[in-house]
Protein backbone atom coordinates (compact mmCIF):
# COMPACT_ATOMS: atom_id res chain seq x y z
CA UNK A 1 0.00 0.00 0.00
CA UNK A 2 1.91 3.07 -1.18
CA UNK A 3 -0.90 5.95 0.34
CA UNK A 4 -3.96 6.35 1.48
CA UNK A 5 -6.10 8.92 0.56
CA UNK A 6 -7.82 10.17 3.68
CA UNK A 7 -10.64 12.96 3.59
CA UNK A 8 -13.16 14.21 5.64
CA UNK A 9 -15.91 15.61 4.04
CA UNK A 10 -17.94 18.83 5.63
CA UNK A 11 -21.16 18.34 3.57
CA UNK A 12 -25.30 18.01 4.57
CA UNK A 13 -26.75 15.78 2.27
CA UNK A 14 -30.63 17.06 1.85
CA UNK A 15 -32.00 13.57 0.07
CA UNK A 16 -32.22 12.03 3.67
CA UNK A 17 -32.87 12.72 7.13
CA UNK A 18 -31.62 9.87 8.88
CA UNK A 19 -27.48 9.90 9.95
CA UNK A 20 -26.98 6.78 9.01
CA UNK A 21 -28.77 7.52 5.52
CA UNK A 22 -26.75 10.50 4.69
CA UNK A 23 -23.12 8.46 5.23
CA UNK A 24 -24.40 5.56 2.94
CA UNK A 25 -25.51 8.31 -0.05
CA UNK A 26 -22.45 10.16 0.78
CA UNK A 27 -20.02 6.78 0.32
CA UNK A 28 -22.00 6.04 -3.21
CA UNK A 29 -21.80 9.37 -4.45
CA UNK A 30 -18.20 9.42 -3.37
CA UNK A 31 -17.20 5.52 -4.44
CA UNK A 32 -15.53 6.47 -0.56
CA UNK A 33 -14.93 3.15 2.09
CA UNK A 34 -16.91 3.44 5.61
CA UNK A 35 -14.86 3.64 8.34
CA UNK A 36 -17.21 2.85 11.90
CA UNK A 37 -17.72 1.37 14.97
CA UNK A 38 -21.76 1.03 14.96
CA UNK A 39 -22.02 -2.36 13.94
CA UNK A 40 -25.85 -1.62 12.45
CA UNK A 41 -24.30 1.25 10.23
CA UNK A 42 -21.59 -1.22 8.55
CA UNK A 43 -24.39 -4.14 7.89
CA UNK A 44 -26.44 -1.26 6.37
CA UNK A 45 -22.98 -0.50 4.39
CA UNK A 46 -22.81 -3.96 3.52
CA UNK A 47 -26.16 -4.24 2.42
CA UNK A 48 -25.52 -1.12 -0.41
CA UNK A 49 -22.35 -3.04 -1.14
CA UNK A 50 -19.79 -0.35 0.27
CA UNK A 51 -17.07 -1.82 1.24
CA UNK A 52 -16.21 -0.51 5.22
CA UNK A 53 -14.19 -1.10 8.02
CA UNK A 54 -15.29 -1.86 11.90
CA UNK A 55 -12.85 0.14 14.11
CA UNK A 56 -13.91 -1.69 17.16
CA UNK A 57 -12.73 -5.23 14.94
CA UNK A 58 -9.81 -3.96 14.06
CA UNK A 59 -8.94 -2.65 17.41
CA UNK A 60 -9.49 -6.00 18.97
CA UNK A 61 -7.64 -7.51 15.99
CA UNK A 62 -4.44 -5.93 16.58
CA UNK A 63 -4.52 -7.22 20.34
CA UNK A 64 -2.83 -10.23 20.93
CA UNK A 65 -4.09 -13.27 22.04
CA UNK A 66 -2.79 -14.05 25.41
CA UNK A 67 -2.49 -17.83 26.36
CA UNK A 68 -2.02 -20.16 29.38
CA UNK A 69 1.68 -20.55 29.95
CA UNK A 70 2.24 -17.61 28.23
CA UNK A 71 4.57 -14.83 30.22
CA UNK A 72 3.92 -11.20 30.46
CA UNK A 73 5.55 -8.14 31.65
CA UNK A 74 3.11 -5.86 33.96
CA UNK A 75 3.84 -3.11 35.90
CA UNK A 76 1.62 -3.86 39.27
CA UNK A 77 -0.57 -1.43 40.36
CA UNK A 78 -2.46 -2.16 43.27
CA UNK A 79 -3.22 -5.42 45.53
CA UNK A 80 -5.86 -7.53 44.54
CA UNK A 81 -8.84 -8.67 46.28
CA UNK A 82 -6.83 -11.54 48.50
CA UNK A 83 -3.64 -9.75 50.49
CA UNK A 84 -0.79 -11.70 48.50
CA UNK A 85 -2.30 -10.53 44.88
CA UNK A 86 -1.13 -7.78 43.01
CA UNK A 87 -3.10 -6.67 39.81
CA UNK A 88 -1.64 -4.98 36.59
CA UNK A 89 -3.19 -3.70 33.33
CA UNK A 90 -2.35 -4.45 29.78
CA UNK A 91 -2.78 -1.91 27.06
CA UNK A 92 -6.04 -2.72 26.14
CA UNK A 93 -7.55 -2.46 29.55
CA UNK A 94 -7.49 -6.29 30.77
CA UNK A 95 -6.82 -6.86 34.06
CA UNK A 96 -3.95 -9.32 35.24
CA UNK A 97 -3.90 -10.87 38.76
CA UNK A 98 -0.83 -11.34 39.62
CA UNK A 99 -0.52 -14.05 42.89
CA UNK A 100 1.80 -13.52 45.52
CA UNK A 101 3.03 -10.45 44.43
CA UNK A 102 1.87 -7.81 46.61
CA UNK A 103 5.39 -6.83 47.87
CA UNK A 104 6.02 -5.81 44.32
CA UNK A 105 3.02 -3.58 43.81
CA UNK A 106 4.88 -0.26 42.03
CA UNK A 107 7.05 -2.52 40.65
CA UNK A 108 6.95 -4.24 36.67
CA UNK A 109 7.22 -8.16 37.02
CA UNK A 110 7.02 -11.05 34.95
CA UNK A 111 4.41 -13.36 35.37
CA UNK A 112 2.85 -16.68 33.80
CA UNK A 113 -0.41 -16.93 32.96
CA UNK A 114 -2.66 -19.26 34.55
CA UNK A 115 -5.80 -18.99 33.59
CA UNK A 116 -8.31 -16.32 31.40
CA UNK A 117 -11.58 -15.49 32.44
CA UNK A 118 -13.80 -13.53 29.42
CA UNK A 119 -15.53 -10.05 31.47
CA UNK A 120 -17.70 -7.35 30.42
CA UNK A 121 -14.45 -5.08 30.54
CA UNK A 122 -12.55 -7.32 28.31
CA UNK A 123 -10.09 -10.32 29.76
CA UNK A 124 -8.73 -10.84 33.40
CA UNK A 125 -6.38 -12.59 33.50
CA UNK A 126 -4.67 -14.86 36.22
CA UNK A 127 -1.02 -15.50 36.68
CA UNK A 128 2.02 -16.27 39.53
CA UNK A 129 5.06 -14.67 39.24
CA UNK A 130 7.76 -15.76 37.73
CA UNK A 131 11.07 -16.69 40.09
CA UNK A 132 13.13 -15.00 37.85
CA UNK A 133 11.49 -11.92 37.88
CA UNK A 134 11.60 -10.85 41.30
CA UNK A 135 12.40 -7.08 40.69
CA UNK A 136 13.98 -6.61 44.70
CA UNK A 137 17.44 -8.06 44.48
CA UNK A 138 20.62 -7.23 46.73
CA UNK A 139 22.01 -5.00 44.40
CA UNK A 140 18.63 -3.04 43.97
CA UNK A 141 18.50 -3.87 40.11
CA UNK A 142 15.86 -5.44 38.14
CA UNK A 143 16.57 -9.07 37.59
CA UNK A 144 13.57 -8.87 35.18
CA UNK A 145 16.29 -6.97 32.50
CA UNK A 146 16.72 -9.13 29.70
CA UNK A 147 13.91 -12.02 30.00
CA UNK A 148 11.92 -11.45 26.47
CA UNK A 149 8.25 -11.85 27.50
CA UNK A 150 6.45 -14.09 25.34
Amino acid sequence: MNSIDLRIQDVDVDQAEQVDSKLIYLCQTLKAKLMTTDFNLAKLAEFHGIAWLNLNALSKALNPDISIGQYLDVDLVKTGKEEHQGVGYLSDGSMVVVNESAQFIGKSVTAEVISILPSAGGKMIFARIHAASNPSNANGTSATAGIPAY
